[in-house]
């Protein structure tokens, strides 16, 4: 007999037995559950008697070729006959959840798309007002073999400091074949897109959600994208206590789609596998929760959604049926288009703009070097916002990376952890005074224990709050990055010679030309310093 629970059904202990035998001969509780686009939650409360949904229930029953009786009591009360077939048929349920569907994304499209809308629009460097994620998102192109392969200390020794085009991507290996985003997104349902600070990875998935969401779109029109901000669901765990993402999700989806008498409808777009499912930022979930964020995503039904999750590439971690891609640097064409999308945005009703005249410039010899730093949307924002100010880039390459790297370092939050004495200055101080001594000991990638004690005795703080410092340094400006498991370097060769020469410079009680002289004729012949002379010289100039 089967037992009724409100909406839902059981199987009455008798059936159990029979349920079993029919399992063993399909398959396992996993099989089922893909193949019927459930959580593995709902195929186990199935076997263990426990209360699913209606329609499940009737679903799996099908499946497995059970056969469904219902009480005489039920009988009575519905006028159906004890040897009606299953109802309501497959084909009904699928149209059931087809306009569901539907419904709720007609919900969310306003909500998604709204001008203040968290998903749908972003802050730009030196911008007041939040942008449009359509407006200045350019298409990724990802590596489906990750870039970085090396997770020991044998690499650091074989670098050379005189070959600086290897620098950049020294401990990663060569160059692998890029694909588009889009392309790895429809190819593999389980995804994550790790990538360096600053490479696009939230953007882009917010630009899914606005993609997916519109009437027309042609990617995925029969899911409805959920978008999550991996460090807030931890957070809300710490008033609920519960680490159950498919409920986090579930409450989610009824706010945003303003169904607030219907969280069985949410509950079933999630369980049915009718939900893309995006989740931002594991890299940024605090160390303490990092274990339970993990193991909720792997309880939750992932097998039944498309999922994607963002994650720093060095902070990669490994979860069972997801496929890794990493977001590529951007191609010479990518740079233009952004350029192009900003000063649209920036010069918006202005007659002239001045991408031509940018696109040309980074082309041009004398400023190569600047160019080889646009290969991620944050360091090409800086580039544009200088350039916007002043109408060329600068003649001498000091002072672009002067104004850039006040601009990542005015933006630098200390959340709490340190007081009022990291002013702009200091933390100007701070990097020249690392960037001189890991270029004295000739050690371009620092063990994190290195970096970790060096600012343990320059910040007069403990071990904890010296970790989270560096933390903080590489997720809000991207300066300093892990290259590798415990290995860490400057994000561009040429951030770390020109904080050694604001050392020189600026941090060494201004140097005499004299002493200047002298450090000259010491390294004369050591030609990792010749870029640091060059930036010394021209400011001395």
């Amino acid at each position: 007999m089967t037992e009724p629970s409100g909406r839902s059904l059981r199987l009455s202990p008798p059936q159990l037995k029979n349920a079993d035998i029919a399992l063993a001969k399909f398959g396992s509780k996993s099989d089922l559950a893909a193949e019927l686009k459930m959580s593995r939650t709902t195929i186990s409360n199935f076997f263990k008697g426990e209360p699913v949904q209606r329609k499940q229930f009737l679903c799996i029953c099908k499946k497995l070729k059970l056969k469904w009786e219902p009480d005489d009591e039920q009988v009575q009360e519905k006028g159906k006959p004890t040897n009606s077939p299953l109802d309501p048929p497959l084909e009904s349920l699928k149209d059931d959840i087809d306009a569901l569907v539907q419904e709720v994304r007609s919900r969310l499209l306003p909500v998604i798309t709204a001008p203040g809308s968290p998903i749908g629009t972003m802050k730009m460097l030196s911008v007041s007002k939040s942008v449009p994620v359509d407006k200045i998102y350019i298409d990724l192109n990802v590596l489906e073999q990750l870039s970085c392969t090396s997770y020991s200390s044998d690499w650091r020794p074989k670098f050379d400091p005189d070959n600086r085009e290897n620098f950049d991507r020294f401990g990663l290996s060569r160059a692998q074949k890029r694909v588009e985003a889009l392309w790895a997104v429809k190819k593999y349902p389980k995804l994550m897109v790790l990538g360096k600070p600053g490479s696009g990875k939230t953007t882009f998935l917010k630009s899914l959600a606005v993609t997916c969401i519109q009437p027309e779109t042609e990617l995925f029109a029969d899911l409805v994208p959920l978008f999550v901000t991996l460090r807030d669901f931890a957070e809300e765990v710490c008033k609920t206590q519960s680490w159950n993402l498919l409920d986090y999700l579930t409450l989610l989806l009824v706010k945003q789609s303003n169904r607030c008498d219907d969280r069985a409808s949410a509950e079933q777009i999630l369980t049915q596998g009718r939900s893309l499912v995006l989740l931002d930022g594991l890299d940024e979930v605090p160390p303490e929760d990092l274990k339970n964020v993990l193991d909720a995503v792997r309880e939750f039904g992932y097998r039944v959604n498309r999922l994607i999750i963002t994650c720093r590439t060095q902070s990669q971690q490994y979860l069972d049926g997801f496929t890794d891609v990493e977001v590529a640097d951007f191609t010479p064409q990518q740079v233009d288009r952004f350029v192009d999308n900003w000063f649209k945005i920036v010069d918006a009703g202005s007659h002239e703009s001045l991408a031509p005249q940018l696109k040309q410039e980074l082309r041009a010899t004398e400023n190569k070097a600047i160019a080889e730093l646009t290969i991620t949307p944050v360091l090409l924002s800086l580039i544009c916002v200088v350039f916007h100010g002043q109408g060329k880039l600068p003649e001498k390459r000091f002072k672009l990376y002067d104004d850039a790297m006040r601009k990542l370092l005015t933006r630098l939050e200390w959340r709490k952890i340190i007081d009022e004495r990291l002013t702009l200055a200091a933390k100007e101080k701070f990097l020249a005074e690392l960037a001189f001594m890991l270029f004295q000991n000739n050690d371009y990638f620092p063990e994190q224990k290195t970096l970790e004690e060096f600012m343990e005795s320059y910040f007069e703080v403990d071990c904890f709050v010296a970790r989270e410092m560096l933390k903080i340094f590489e997720i809000e400006t991207g300066l300093l990055i892990e290259r590798s498991a415990g290995y860490w370097s400057f994000s561009h060769l040429t951030f770390h010679e020109y904080f050694v020469a604001q050392k020189i410079l600026k941090f060494n009680g201004k140097a005499t030309d004299a002493e200047i002289k002298q450090l000259l004729n010491r390294h004369f012949i050591d030609n990792n310093w010749s870029e640091v002379f060059s930036m010394i010289m021209e400011q001395i100039k």
